[in-house]
Order: structure tokens, then C-alpha cells, then sequence
């Protein structure tokens, strides 16, 4: 049983590390995307995303056609 629980507990913190880190990332991608095309609005947009719900930035920049361009 204990084995089951530490791999248990691998897998949770793995999964958290993901997150936090996707969501910095995210927060600096937006940042960087001042710099690029883009409306004002869709770059606020982007940077409260990522500040708030970290990773789910992630389904914006994509879904977005005119948001961070080069």
C-alpha cells in the first residue's frame, strides 16, 4: 500500500509542477506578446488570463488568430 501512495503522491506533485510552471510560462509568453501585432485589449486579455488561471492562457494564444502575432 505504501507504494501505491507515494507513486500516487509522484504523480500529484508531477501534475503541479506542470501546472505552475505552464502558468509561468504562459505569464512570461504574455508579456512578451506586448511586443507583437495584436490589439491592446486581446494583450490584457492574455496577460489577466495567464495571471489568473495559468495554463488555460495556453487554449487562448491558440484560439486566438490575431492575438501575439510577429
Amino acid at each position: 500500500m505504501a507504494d501505491m501512495d507515494s507513486s500516487g503522491g509522484m504523480i500529484v506533485f508531477l501534475f503541479m509542477l506542470f501546472w505552475v510552471l505552464a502558468g509561468f510560462i504562459g505569464f512570461g509568453m504574455s508579456l512578451v506578446c506586448f511586443r507583437y501585432k495584436g490589439t491592446m485589449a486581446e494583450k490584457i486579455i492574455g496577460a489577466l488570463l495567464a495571471f489568473f488561471f495559468g495554463p488555460f492562457y495556453w487554449i487562448y494564444y491558440m484560439a486566438s488568430s490575431t492575438y501575439c502575432l510577429k
